[in-house]
């Protein structure tokens, strides 16, 4: 579905002239519309064709035809509201449907009854006249912070039953047409900050966000700046300070309010009410954009809202916190204290996103508080990318499962997310298989299922046990704690009190893990399958803003998601369902999607005094990052904040003092970066004057010259005067003051007159006067030259010596007279002690003469090394009476130098041919003298060398270093390191050899266990095992049969990391046995280039059961893998029923887990192990014991941990 501006002259958008507020005009919006048929979707659903296309909504009574519908989002001009919409079709393209449109059935509460389906009204679907028109009409209108924004459903399809005949507008022109809205109000000012998010969701949420017109803007007073307020009782105030004091750290300036405080201060007519009086003026006043309810519903209250379900035969008050954040009208139009009801006029758009912290005392808070804290500041590595996605059946009657919105939610997850799908119709959905993924750590979770306020469904129609409220608390999740979303009836149920709270309460609650926040329903939720229903759009909406932003928050995820299915509030169940799904959560906590990674930030040097701070944030790869939140404090002067660009530049303004100030990033996805000791520098001009010493010629035209000063401080340079100091020839000077900004410059010029002047070299001064603190006055040398003079000159102008030591040699420097007068060298002198012999020591040189100097020197007793010493020449040049020659005695030195450029490694697990795990590192000498190598030490423990690691190498000599790499440890990637080479080259007395492995693993390999699978003849019950022996991901793409008794299998698709193992269900049909074959082969297709189709045999067994398929011998198996990196499995069999013990022991003989302690029946047992002990702790790397027991049996298996 394309949306695009028509393009004709006479509808360009926006036909509206504001004069001022209350001066309103009416007028039209035109937008061209596009379907076209190639997009519609006409799909057979049994004896009816389901009509779709993408971001489809359905809105038919109960045995209409199920025709879908466009919405779309426009933004009025300010003032205004819908006065009529209308819809013309372009180009109209038919097609025909073989079997009727599917008919709507009535919406479904997520409950396990069965609801008939509905079939098709006979008089409709026998009509020769359509049953739908291409149409457009109003089905919501809202304010968004004042500003008009109206939800239209555009019907591109018109259906004629009787033919069978469906019409497609494939280019419409919708029309809008708007007046002047008789109740409008002119809105307050806003904040600079709410302004900012009023523009960015108005982009996201409307299709014509260019009319937004700009909005008068206020700034509130520094000490009352908020973006976020707790309200909580005074008894949990110290707790939620400290929530308070990290938001306000990282730039969400927050504060908290006592409950009493309110009470006490706000009017309404009851608490609940003086709440949301309270958010209205903190809104307006403060500029609040978040708000977070501090405590259970018995200390900080809900708004109860009453609706009825579509035909009245459900009915429920709904607790719901959106009163606190829908700001517009009071929910209560009719004035019978009862809230929210479908006449109550609600205004459904959010000004200020809500979150609840189920809490009543003040350990439950201050748990609350450190998970959220944790959860931005320092998130561990292996969850954040994880998304869990349960699913059951939900309609057993319809057959309709929740895979699919499941489905669509993990089409939108980014490339490279783990995605966990635990299907019912695969059977892959186990209470035991979420509480174990809960525990090793996922990101983000969205569960599909049945609930109620104690537990929630994993696969009622397999008979498996649900998840209750008592094993949510139990979690040992702790640092990866997802956020979880789920559709479940009533898990959200904070209002209930039984049984220790809801199911959300005990997840949130979880002291050693749990979750980090949770969406959730207070009431059932509502579906309309085929179709998906309400609780399901506003769960997919909120997914594709967590992973649609670049730093999704969640308030503002849960807020855009209601705002975008707003159409679903003109029905009730619609109502319902967006009036109970709550947040249980801080509303202003990024939400992590993928694995954390650290920012890179850059900024200039910071001064004291106002300015604009430009930080700079890139990734790890140096791309920039867009939309994280900046931050710069220094208490009282600083707080700034910002959110990075799409250049990843965030502007702060600031006026600091000297001192420090702290500078914080942070956002989804990445860890907390805080500075806080950034120097702020004193604020002062520095005067740069050059060249040193401007000279002049008198003989030489024109009598001027120029330099040029500089500001090369942190503040601006201002010179008051520039003028001649003791020198009258200086004639004129221009100019004579300015002023220049910090890192600008000048060019002075001046003018000499030399009339009257004897001859001589004149030395004056012009004299600068500036604010630069260290050189209010400053001098800049000027030299006239008037007359006949010699002037000395020497070339080169460094005599370098190379030699050995004990050697003695001469060279020789030239002096010459470049003068207008002889020149006489008095002396020629030198204090270094080697510098034997000068001779000439004096001389005298006509105008254009030349004299050589020969410099002898003696290395005798001399180390090597370099020596610098002058060689004095004293003359009567009057510029330079003493002229310096710098002699350079270098005595050879050893010069380090390592080859290759860089070692160069390779280790494969798979063709181990082809290693190369062992090279030289040739160390060589350059120079001149003895290279003494005194160490040669790796960087990393994987890089191993032989000795001698200290050696002697003569010049032009070398010497080869035995280097080793043990990558066994390792797994796959590219590893890169340096060898430290430590000598007595000056020069480089470190020098560092580059070093690069790469790792490659074992690609996938495929292995099914047992040989052959046994089916059980008595239940037709059958399994086996899918094991990865390769240390990459190995991709079961498909597991089928041709067998006739197998009918099914699940799951029948999956992917496996490295060295771990999946579990395959078969089901067999008993009637079709003697068809054949005796043996049957499942057939598992996977990315394994070796053994692309693994052929699994499987038999069935006798009339005694499984018993054909028992143990025969107690074993305890190896454990796979070992070395055990991040989670293993231990297998272990049993002939017959016996008291068992498995229990891990470290090196000591502690027992640090039990898993097993207790009567065993006989069977393959397996324990998946991730690394804990038995209160969830991570145990640290090292050699473990496995030890297995039993009254006849005892094995003990070593186990290697590593970190």
């Amino acid at each position: 579905m394309k949306t695009r501006p028509y393009g004709l002259g006479a509808l360009l958008g926006v036909c509206l002239t504001v004069l001022s507020y209350g001066a309103l005009e009416a007028g039209e919006l035109h937008y061209v519309l596009e379907l076209p048929l190639s997009e519609l979707s006409l799909d057979r659903a049994g004896e009816y064709t389901l009509v779709s296309f993408e971001g489809a909504s359905y809105d038919a009574p109960p045995s209409y035809p199920l025709i879908p519908f466009i919405t779309k989002r426009y933004l009025l001009p300010r003032g205004t509201k819908v006065a009529d919409v209308r819809l013309e079709a372009l180009s109209v393209k038919t097609t025909y449907v073989e079997a009727p449109v599917y008919p709507a059935q009535p919406p479904r509460p997520l409950t396990a009854q069965k609801v008939e389906f509905v079939g098709p009204r006979e008089e409709v679907y026998a009509s020769s006249t359509p049953v739908s028109d291409f149409e457009a009409q109003v089905l919501y209108q809202g304010l968004l912070e004042g500003e008009r924004v109206a939800l239209i459903a555009v019907r591109p399809l018109r259906y004629t039953p009787a033919e069978g005949k469906l019409e497609v507008a494939e280019q419409m022109v919708l029309t809008v047409g708007y007046e002047p809205d008789p109740g409008y109000t002119p809105p307050v000012g806003i904040t600079p900050s709410q302004q900012r998010r009023l523009n960015v969701r108005i982009k996201a949420l409307v299709e014509n966000p260019e009319i937004l017109a700009p909005r008068v803007t206020f700034q509130p007073a520094a000490e009352k700046n908020y973006r976020h307020a707790i309200v909580t009782p005074s008894l949990l105030r110290d707790e939620f300070q400290k929530l308070a004091d990290w938001n306000t750290a990282r730039g969400v300036r927050d504060t908290v309010v006592a409950l009493e405080a309110i009470a006490s201060s706000f009017s309404g007519r009851d608490l609940a009410e003086q709440i949301r009086n309270f958010v209205i003026f903190a809104h307006e006043r403060w500029g609040v954009e978040y708000l977070l309810l501090g405590g259970d519903e018995g200390l900080v209250p809900t708004r109860d809202c009453f609706v009825a379900s579509y035909d009245g035969s459900s009915r429920d008050t709904i607790p719901t916190d959106m009163y606190f954040g829908c700001l517009d009208g009071d929910w209560d139009a009719n004035a019978n204290n009862t809230f929210g009801e479908m006449n109550d006029e609600v205004d459904l758009s959010v000004e200020v996103t809500v979150g609840r912290a189920c809490v009543n005392d003040v350990q439950e808070a201050g748990l609350f508080v450190g998970k959220v804290v944790v959860y931005q500041d320092n998130p561990p590595q292996g969850f954040a990318s994880k998304l869990m996605l349960p699913s059951e059946i939900l309609w057993p009657d319809r057959g309709y499962s929740g895979d699919g919105t499941n489905d669509a939610i993990a089409d939108l997850a980014h490339p490279g997310t783990s995605i966990a799908k635990m299907y019912e119709t695969q059977g892959t959905l186990t209470r035991n298989a979420l509480e174990d993924s809960l525990n090793a750590g996922v990101g983000l979770v969205h569960h599909c299922a049945h609930g109620n306020e104690i537990a929630i469904s994993c696969g009622h129609l397999n008979g498996e046990p649900s998840f209750y409220n008592w094993q949510a608390r139990g979690l040992i999740n702790a640092g990866k704690m997802p956020v979880y979303v789920a559709i479940s009836c009533l898990v959200g149920a904070f209002d209930y009190d039984g049984f220790g709270g809801c199911l959300v309460e005990a997840f949130q609650w979880a002291e050693h893990g749990g979750t980090v926040a949770w969406v959730g329903n207070s009431r059932y939720g509502w579906g309309t399958p085929p179709t998906r229903g309400p609780s399901e759009c506003l769960d997919v909406s909120f997914f594709e803003e967590v992973y649609g932003l670049d730093n999704p928050e969640i308030g503002p995820a849960l807020a855009t998601a209601k705002e975008e299915n707003a159409w679903w509030g003109n029905v009730s169940y619609g109502r319902w369902s967006i009036y109970e799904l709550n947040l249980h959560g801080d509303p202003a906590m990024p939400v992590h999607s993928r694995e954390p990674s650290e920012f890179v930030v850059s900024h200039p040097p910071i001064v004291e005094g106002p300015q604009t701070l430009y930080v700079t944030v890139s990734s790890q790869a140096g791309y920039p990052v867009e939309g994280m939140l900046v931050c710069a404090r220094q208490y009282p002067n600083v707080y700034a904040w910002g959110y990075t660009d799409a250049s990843g530049v965030a502007a702060l303004e600031i006026s600091p003092t000297p001192g420090f100030l702290e500078l914080r990033v942070t956002g989804a996805n990445h860890y907390d970066w805080v500075d806080k000791n950034i120097l702020v520098g004193v604020r002062r001009a520095e005067l740069t004057i050059s060249p040193d010493t401007t000279w002049l010629d008198a003989e030489i035209e024109p009598l001027s010259s120029s330099f040029t000063i500089s500001s090369t401080g942190t503040d601006s340079l201002v010179v008051t005067q520039i003028s001649p100091y003791q020198a009258t020839w200086i004639d004129s000077i221009y100019p004579t003051d300015c002023v220049l900004a910090a890192g600008e410059g000048r060019q002075i010029e001046f003018f000499v007159d030399t009339t009257g002047l004897p001859d001589y070299i004149y030395l004056g001064k012009i004299r600068i006067l500036s604010n630069d603190p260290d050189r209010t006055i400053a001098y800049h040398p000027v030299k006239l030259i008037k007359g006949d003079w010699p002037d000395i000159e020497i070339t080169p102008d460094t005599l370098a010596f190379n030699m050995p030591a004990g050697d003695s040699l001469t060279l020789a420097c030239d002096v010459t007279n470049g003068g207008r007068a002889e020149l006489e060298v008095s002396s020629v002198t030198s204090s270094a002690h080697w510098i034997e012999t000068i001779a000439p020591t004096s001389f005298n040189l006509e105008v254009g003469g030349l004299q050589s100097v020969a410099i002898t020197v003696d290395t005798a007793g001399l180390g090597f090394g370099t020596f610098d010493a002058n060689v004095v020449f004293s003359t009567d040049d009057p510029d330079e009476l003493e002229r310096k020659l710098p002699v350079r005695l270098h005595m050879g030195a050893p010069d380090i130098a390592l080859s290759p450029d860089t070692l160069e490694f390779f280790f494969s697990w798979e063709d181990q041919s082809r290693n190369k795990t062992e090279d030289d590192l040739t160390v060589s000498n350059e120079g001149d003298r003895i290279l003494e190598v005194t160490n040669v030490i790796p960087t990393r423990q994987w890089i191993s060398v032989s000795p001698p690691t200290a050696f002697d190498v003569e010049p032009d000599g070398s010497h080869d270093v035995y280097v080793t790499v043990m990558p066994e440890k390792l797994g796959q990637g590219v590893y890169n390191a340096h060898i430290r080479v430590y000598s007595n080259d000056t020069d480089e007395p470190m020098a560092l050899e580059p070093v690069k492995l790469l790792v490659e693993e074992i690609p996938p390999r495929i292995c099914c266990k047992p040989d052959t699978a046994v089916m059980d003849r008595q239940t037709m019950r059958g399994s086996f095992w899918v094991y990865n022996l390769g240390m990459r991901d190995l991709v079961v793409k498909e597991i089928s049969t041709e067998t006739p008794w197998i009918y099914a299998l699940y799951p029948k698709s999956f992917i496996l990391r490295g060295q771990d193992s999946a579990y395959v269900t078969m089901i067999g049909d008993a009637s079709k046995v003697g068809a054949g074959p005796p043996v049957g082969i499942v057939l598992v297709k996977s990315n394994d280039t070796h053994n692309p189709e693994w052929e699994e045999p499987v038999k069935i067994g006798g009339t005694s059961g499984i018993a054909e398929a028992l143990p025969t011998v107690f074993e305890l198996s190896e454990v796979s893998p070992n070395p055990v990196r991040g989670r293993c499995l231990i297998r272990f069999a049993v002939p017959r029923e016996a008291a068992v013990s498995l229990a891990l022991y470290d090196v000591t003989g502690q027992k640090v887990r039990t898993f097993v302690d207790g009567s065993i029946q006989p069977g393959y047992h397996l324990v998946l192990w991730t690394g804990e002990d038995d209160i969830g702790r991570q145990l640290p790397q090292g050699v473990y014991l496995l030890r297995m027991q039993s009254p006849d049996y005892s094995a003990v298996e070593k186990l290697v941990l590593l970190r």
